[in-house]
């Protein structure tokens, strides 16, 4: 739709798109590097200048997670994908991300980005650029010592979705 601003990111750089040349951005699939990561009305009456950046970026880290649910948009699986990010392409990454003159919020998740040995370094890396930095992990990594390193390295929030083994027991 022509009213609508589009971001999209791969391991090199993000960049923006608006009007009619949103519409055409592809959705892409778990499987690849770049995806479309934010959607949103031109028209919305927010603090910043969409035209020039998006408000937020979510980063599905790793495909790794304990729990590989069978819900997850992320395609969860137990161990890390061969094709996941390097470190050094992390953080080219999130400096990309940086980049942006509007203050923008990164939005950590996976699979569990607590599966990546890095990622208190990578979440580092993006608070010190002035990034607003949360991360959604999926739980069974989170421990007191977890969330000590984790506001040490500036994430501000975490998001834990709470999930029941059977439908009524998620009821």
């Amino acid at each position: 739709p022509s009213g609508q601003q589009s971001a999209v990111c791969d391991s090199k750089r993000v960049w923006s798109k608006t009007g009619a040349d949103a519409a055409r951005l592809p959705v892409l699939n778990a499987d690849s590097r770049m995806r479309v990561v934010a959607r949103f009305p031109r028209s919305s009456s927010v603090m910043f200048d969409p035209a020039r950046s998006p408000r937020l970026v979510a980063w599905e880290a790793t495909r790794a997670c304990d729990l590989a649910c069978v819900h997850c948009r992320a395609v969860a699986q137990p161990r890390p994908d061969p094709r996941q990010l390097s470190t050094e392409e992390a953080f080219r990454l999130v400096d990309s991300v940086a980049a942006f003159q509007e203050p923008v919020i990164l939005i950590i998740t996976g699979g569990d980005p607590l599966k990546r040995e890095d990622i208190f370094a990578v979440a580092a890396r993006a608070s010190q650029a002035g990034l607003r930095v949360v991360m959604s992990p999926s739980g069974t990594n989170v421990t007191p010592g977890t969330v000590a390193r984790l506001k040490e390295a500036g994430i501000q929030r975490i998001s834990v979705s709470l999930d029941g083994s059977t439908p009524e027991i998620h009821d």
